[in-house]
């Protein structure tokens, strides 16, 4: 789908969603099932059986400050206006126990990069496996929160530098009252859309995350900000990662050693979250050993305005060529 025009791919999709739109009312007119608008977008529903259909855009006007002395070309001053992202998704249940989501972004206006595309088969309530190209590897706590649920316009340095970002592959989440557990084996760090044979994957990777709830719900660890009202939560996490290649074809003799440990507070229309991450990183010959840092937090001084700050570095190994710290 890389590359066709914007407008054609516009139009098979406003055909889809005709489409789906009229079959939803057909379903309503026969009494077979219903359609509407919740929490999870628009819906189209009959028995077990559940369509969501949702999409969202953000869209900025970017300012960036350079030192005149910069290398290259770029002018000191850029500004302009953007889509950081366009996206448009569907996901549902075919039974109680299968569910499935495909989701995507047209990027730079003209193209469709897919994101999420898995089943998952739900044992219980307490266990969930999901199957295809999966998720964000279960590893980075301000990663694995939605964009939508930042606490900044977007996600810190900090998490660009050392996210695995999305793979493919198998993973297992375990939930209970207090622990929850998330294990994954996969084609390792940034593999979304390669194929078997491609450079971008390891031979296998080896993700396990543990969170434990002091107080609240769960639910709530999903968003940093805290309204005025909410109780008063807590959680804390730590996670590993593990991948090497160079054994199977296509992939690069390479070994990655990745580890957080993060918290996070929120109560009465304030929050705090902070975390520590550290990867070691072998490549042939060389090797680095790189953290990161991130505090951030926010208090509403109204009902709808919140305050907040954010402060993270990125700790390069010294051996590196460009081996001098980064803060934000």
């Amino acid at each position: 789908m890389h590359g066709q025009p914007l407008h054609r791919m516009l139009g098979r999709t406003l055909l889809a969603l005709t489409l789906v739109a009229g079959a939803s009312s057909a379903l309503a007119e026969d009494g077979v099932g219903e359609a509407g608008k919740d929490a999870k977008g628009f819906y189209i529903k009959s028995g077990d059986y559940r369509l969501n259909i949702n999409g969202h855009f953000q869209y900025r006007y970017f300012a960036t400050f350079r030192d005149e002395d910069s290398v290259g070309t770029n002018n000191d001053i850029a500004t302009g206006f953007g889509f950081k992202r366009a996206r448009l998704g569907v996901s549902g249940n075919l039974t109680k126990e299968l569910g499935f989501v495909v989701q995507g972004d047209f990027l730079n206006g003209d193209a469709f990069s897919l994101h999420d595309a898995y089943a998952t088969w739900k044992f219980s309530d307490a266990a969930v496996l999901k199957v295809g190209q999966i998720f964000k590897l279960p590893v980075l706590r301000e990663e694995l929160n939605s964009h939508l649920t930042q606490l900044a316009v977007d996600r810190s340095t900090v998490n660009a530098v050392f996210t695995p970002a999305y793979s493919q592959g198998v993973q297992l989440d375990l939930n209970g009252e207090q622990l929850r557990g998330l294990f994954a084996f996969s084609d390792g760090f940034n593999a979304r859309n390669s194929d078997f044979t491609s450079a971008a994957e390891s031979d296998f990777a080896l993700s396990a995350r543990g969170e434990y709830r002091v107080m609240g719900d769960w639910k709530q660890q999903d968003m940093f900000t805290s309204w005025r009202g909410a109780q008063t939560a807590a959680f804390v996490g730590a996670a590993l990662h593990y991948q090497t290649g160079g054994e199977t074809a296509g992939t690069v003799d390479r070994e990655k050693l990745e580890y957080t440990i993060d918290g996070s507070m929120r109560g009465d229309g304030w929050n705090a979250f902070a975390y520590f991450v550290g990867r070691s990183d072998e490549a042939g010959a060389n090797s680095f050993d790189d953290f990161g840092v991130v505090a951030q937090g926010g208090a509403f001084v109204t009902d709808t305005l919140e305050v907040f700050g954010r402060y993270g570095i990125v700790l390069p190994d010294d051996s590196r060529a460009s081996g001098d710290d980064f803060a934000e």
